[in-house]
């Protein structure tokens, strides 16, 4: 069986990161490839993160309560 995994990620602005992973398998009777696209962008006070796929979408938040709680909300 063969998997060979790439990202990558760039800097847009400097609160925002935009980019992709492909995943690719092989083994006997069986190849497929996975496209999955992301994107980050950051406050002083908060993290939301969307990745975006063949199989469906997952978002996530988390923000800073103090300096040293973070609490992830989605």
């Amino acid at each position: 069986a063969v998997i060979v995994v790439a990202h990558f990620l760039q800097s847009v602005t400097a609160r925002l990161v935009l980019g992709g992973e492909l995943v690719y398998h092989r083994r006997p009777g069986e190849e497929g490839a996975i496209l999955t696209l992301a994107g980050k962008y950051s406050a002083p006070d908060w993290v939301t993160t969307l990745n975006v796929g063949y199989g469906g979408a997952h978002a996530s938040y988390y923000h800073r309560a103090n300096e040293q709680v973070r609490v992830p909300l989605l």
